[in-house]
C-alpha cells in the first residue's frame, strides 16, 4: 500500500530525528537498513509505513555507552540479569531499550514497530513478517560491504520471505560458531524450531 501524505510527513520527522541522534556513520548505514526494508515491504506485501518507521528507529540507542544501556536495561525492567550477563549481551542491549526509548519519542506508531526493533538482533520464536523484514532488512543493507550477505542479498528475490529469514539468521549462526563467539541461549531453541519447521515441511511436501 502505497504512503499517505500524512505518513511522508511523519517519516520525514522520523528521520530528522534519527539524523540528529545518530552518528554519520551510524545513519548511513541506518538509510540502507530504510532503503532495504522498504524494498522487502513491496515484495513481501508487508506495511510499507511501519516497516520503514522500523528501520529508521531500529538503532535508536545503538551509540549509547554500556552503562547507558545496562541502566536502561534496569529503569524498563526488561529481564532479571545478573551484571555479568548485561555485560556479556552489550552487543543485544540496544535492540531491547531502544523499542522502548523509541515509544517514548514516538508513541503514535503501531506497536508492531518497537516489536520489529526489539527483535533485530536476537531474532525471536514468534516473529511476524514486520519483525523478519527488519531482521533481514538490518543484515543485508549494501554497505556493510561482506560478501556473503552480498550473496544472500543478490538472491533474495527468489526466496521467500521464511527462506530468507532462515537464510539470515543461519549466517548469525555460522558466525558466531566461527569466531567462537557466545551465543545468546534463545537463540539456540530458536535454531532448533526453525529446523523442526523445516523438517515438517519437508515431510509434508513429500
Amino acid at each position: 500500500m502505497a504512503l499517505n501524505e500524512s505518513q511522508k510527513q511523519y517519516l520525514v520527522d522520523i528521520h530528522s530525528a534519527v539524523e540528529k541522534r545518530l552518528s554519520s556513520r551510524r545513519f548511513f548505514h541506518v538509510k540502507g537498513v530504510v532503503d532495504t526494508a522498504q524494498k522487502f515491504a513491496k515484495r513481501y506485501g508487508v506495511d510499507e509505513f511501519s516497516a520503514i518507521a522500523a528501520a529508521y528507529l531500529h538503532d535508536w540507542d545503538k551509540e549509547h555507552s554500556n552503562e547507558e544501556l545496562i541502566e536502561l536495561v534496569k529503569e524498563y525492567k526488561l529481564g532479571d540479569f545478573s551484571e555479568s550477563e548485561l555485560k556479556e549481551y552489550y552487543p543485544l542491549l540496544h535492540a531491547w531499550t531502544g523499542a522502548f526509548s523509541a515509544l517514548k519519542e514516538f508513541p503514535e506508531l503501531p506497536t508492531s514497530v518497537f516489536v520489529a526493533i526489539s527483535k533485530h538482533t536476537t531474532a525471536a520464536k514468534d516473529m511476524s513478517n514486520l519483525d523478519k523484514i527488519i531482521y533481514c532488512a538490518d543484515m543485508l543493507e549494501p554497505s556493510r560491504g561482506v560478501k556473503s550477505l552480498d550473496k544472500i542479498a543478490a538472491k533474495s528475490k527468489k526466496l521467500t520471505l521464511d527462506e530468507l529469514y532462515f537464510t539470515c539468521f543461519k549466517h548469525s549462526m555460522k558466525y558466531l560458531l566461527k569466531h567462537d563467539k557466545q551465543i545468546y541461549p534463545p537463540s539456540i531453541d530458536i535454531w532448533n524450531e526453525l529446523i523442526r519447521e523445516r523438517n515438517a515441511d519437508c515431510k509434508q511436501k513429500r
